[in-house]
């Protein structure tokens, strides 16, 4: 028993030490790698003492205590603001994602990302940053586009090489993540003033997809709209790998203020059971111009309150008369 006492102190200290990291490179914009390099280790060791503790004293093997891998675990974190949210600002050369392969037996890995279209935009093998894989851990670099267009991507990562690749591991790959990339914005008169919506909700299926919303049916790729409410005020768009069939949306104005709130319903009024779904939202004409974040939830109107950084998508919305 002291054992585990002494592993959950131990737990606890690194714990406060990876909400330290986590908070420095909030403060300096996540782009210091020797900290990026340290949080990926300090939870590295927090997921195997975690196992350890959930794991010790059982005298027969139960379902739900899992043993911890003791090989080749790749992690990726993101440069730009240790967030899944990418912001292509002018003058950006490259797109950096920073990688670690932690209790590494292996010496061939790889990766491919694809768009929310399911379309593979990028390929390649994962070497390691000194050349050699010649440690138990390694880190690595994955270099992205830096054209990528606004919208989501998702990112696979494997312990095989490209070639040796199959659709099986593709469908079922060692790790993935899912990233969103903003580039229009900077380009576009939205915003004026840059708001700061909340991140984006990190809860995501690691077997299965989360829904996700687009607020164009015809460009997909929209993280914005302007709107004359006196000539148009309706969002034509798609609900994505839909999963259940309570969906709402939140607006709020750049004070975060709620200024409209309602329930999603599919555009033919019936869930299909359908992989995608047609929805379209009546923006209330009385809203004044400026700016704004329209947030869309996996719940009903009625409990978006109780957790609003549990929604799906942001975008930003101007209303210019």
């Amino acid at each position: 028993m002291k054992k585990e006492i002494l592993i959950s102190v131990y737990v606890g200290i690194l714990s406060a030490l990876f909400l330290l990291v986590s908070f420095l490179l909030y403060l300096i914009g996540g782009k210091n790698q020797f900290l990026l390099g340290k949080k990926l280790k300090i939870g590295a060791v927090i997921i195997t003492l975690t196992a350890l503790v959930g794991c010790s004293g059982v005298s027969e093997p139960v379902r739900t205590c899992y043993k911890v891998v003791a090989q080749d675990h790749v992690t990726v974190s993101f440069t730009y603001n240790d967030q899944d949210l990418i912001e292509l600002k002018k003058g950006t050369t490259d797109i950096i994602l920073n990688g670690q392969i932690m209790r590494r037996t292996l010496e061939t890995f790889s990766f491919l990302v694809f768009d929310q279209e399911d379309k593979e935009v990028l390929n390649g093998e994962i070497k390691p940053s000194d050349g050699q894989f010649d440690e138990e851990t390694e880190d690595f670099i994955i270099k992205l586009p830096k054209d990528l267009k606004t919208g989501r991507y998702t990112l696979k990562l494997f312990r095989v090489s490209l070639n040796d690749l199959d659709k099986n591991q593709i469908d079922n790959p060692s790790n993935q993540m899912e990233f969103f990339i903003i580039a229009s914005l900077i380009e576009s008169p939205i915003p004026d003033e840059k708001l700061t919506p909340r991140s984006v909700h990190r809860c995501y299926s690691i077997v299965m997809p989360m829904p996700h919303f687009t607020i164009s049916k015809v460009d997909p790729s929209k993280m914005y709209m302007e709107f004359d409410l006196k000539k148009n005020n309706i969002i034509k768009g798609e609900i994505r790998d839909v999963r259940g069939t309570e969906f709402s949306f939140r607006i709020e104005d750049k004070d975060r203020k709620l200024v409209q709130a309602e329930d999603i319903k599919p555009l033919d009024k019936e869930w299909n059971d359908k992989q995608t779904e047609d929805y379209q939202i009546e923006l209330d004409k009385k809203l004044k111009p400026g700016q704004y974040i329209i947030y869309m939830f996996a719940v009903p109107k009625s409990k978006q309150e109780k957790n609003l950084s549990h929604f799906l998508n942001s975008f930003y919305l101007k209303v210019i008369k």
